[in-house]
C-alpha cells in the first residue's frame, strides 16, 4: 500500500483551503492580483486532487474510508 499518495491527497486538500482562505485575505486588503492568483491556485490544487483521487484502486478506497463501507456501495454510487 502506497500511504505517500494518501499524504499527497491529504495535503492537496489542505493547500485548497489555505488558498481560499488567503485569497479572502487578499481581497479585503484590496490586493486583486494576488487573489487571483491564489484562486488560480485553489482551482490546481482541485484539479490534482481529483485527479489522485481517481487514481485510487479499491484498497485504496477501503483505507481512505476505514473500511466502514462496503466496496459494493461505492461501485453503485459511482456508476
Amino acid at each position: 500500500m502506497n500511504y505517500q499518495k494518501f499524504e499527497k491527497y491529504y495535503y492537496l486538500r489542505y493547500q485548497q483551503f489555505e488558498a481560499l482562505t488567503d485569497a479572502k485575505d487578499w481581497f479585503d486588503e484590496g490586493e486583486e492580483q494576488h487573489m487571483w492568483n491564489e484562486l488560480l491556485w485553489y482551482a490546481h490544487t482541485c484539479y490534482e486532487a481529483k485527479k489522485l483521487f481517481e487514481s485510487f484502486d479499491d484498497k485504496d478506497m477501503e483505507v481512505l474510508l476505514g473500511g466502514r463501507v462496503p466496496l459494493f456501495i461505492l461501485e453503485v454510487t459511482d456508476e
